[in-house]
């Protein structure tokens, strides 16, 4: 059995791994807002932040709930979405990584074009959290919850302050490209393992 220690290390690690593209979208955000060339604030890039994670997380507990009511014997299924994803992912970015340029979503001007954006920016985040969510109990869910909304504010302070460390920004923006399909390959083997209760 885990303990509320384990799920927030797994929480954190969780959020961490599948959002790595959104701490660099949050340092653009930041950079424009200081600009002061358009009406975006830094408050809407909190509020855009916590709007979008929540339609997200939200949909995913959904769905995984939903999942959940499957036979348990099934349920290790769920681990090949993540671990199958993952694995693509990280096959095609090596091999298309020499000529591979990531394109980015122009910046938004309100708290609601920042929460479309993460959205949009998080929509593969449903395939990792939506098999999460079908597998853990209700303990492990309100930790996850909480240690969310913990993460999306340091995000949005360490994504602002990165805008004044460019070599940081330029090490994640570097390394990205493996970060989040390995994020994905995680999760699948965790999920697999704790649908097997091997774990």
């Amino acid at each position: 059995m885990s303990s509320p220690v384990a799920d927030a290390v797994t929480a954190v690690a969780l959020f961490s791994g599948t959002n790595v593209d959104d701490m660099l979208l949050i340092s653009l955000f930041s950079a424009y807002a200081r600009s002061g060339s358009a009406p975006l604030k830094n408050w809407h890039i909190w509020a855009g932040q916590y709007l979008g994670f929540g339609a997200l997380i939200a949909a995913s507990a959904l769905i995984g709930r939903g999942l959940a009511l499957a036979p348990e014997h099934w349920l290790w299924l769920l681990a090949l979405i993540p671990l199958g994803i993952g694995i693509v992912t990280l096959a095609k970015a090596l091999v298309a990584r020499s000529r591979e340029e990531e394109s980015r979503p122009p910046p938004p001007r309100s708290a609601w074009g920042v929460a479309l954006i993460t959205i949009i920016d998080g929509a593969d985040d449903l395939a990792a959290y939506t098999p999460f969510f079908a597998t853990a109990g209700a303990s492990r869910i309100w930790v996850t919850c909480v240690m969310f909304v913990v993460c999306v504010a340091a995000w949005c302070v360490v994504g602002g302050r990165l805008t004044s460390h460019p070599r940081i920004t330029a090490a994640i923006d570097r390394h990205d490209w493996w970060i989040l399909p390995a994020a994905f390959i995680f999760i699948g083997i965790y999920v697999l393992l704790t649908t097997l209760k091997i774990v």
